[in-house]
């Protein structure tokens, strides 16, 4: 998920609805929503051609720390002990990816 997909999700949680329907269609939206995936395989494969993958990946995989949280933050979900356990798996998994020895 990149970072403009997350502020389009957030937008459309906190825009009022006669808002959202007059100002984004639902072919804006597929259309947004296929910029900001387009513009961020074109960051990631750019991160990728100037930087070792070993330090690219981690970096990567924050991104789903970061659903977790606003899943939890703004969509309200509560995610179960053994959710809570790979989320958590997951975070140990990019520190240690991220730091150096």
């Amino acid at each position: 998920m990149s970072l403009f997909s997350a502020l389009r999700i957030i937008f459309l949680f906190f825009c009022k609805k006669t808002i959202c329907e007059r100002h984004l269609s639902r072919s804006s939206g597929l259309v947004l929503s296929g910029l900001a995936t387009g513009a961020s395989w074109v960051c990631y494969f750019r991160a990728l051609k100037i930087g070792d993958a070993s330090k690219v990946a981690p970096v990567d995989k924050f991104s789903l720390l970061l659903v977790a949280l606003f899943a939890v933050l703004i969509l309200g979900e509560r995610p179960s002990i053994r959710e809570w356990t790979g989320i958590l798996l997951i975070g140990a998994g990019v520190l240690v990816l991220a730091f150096k020895r």
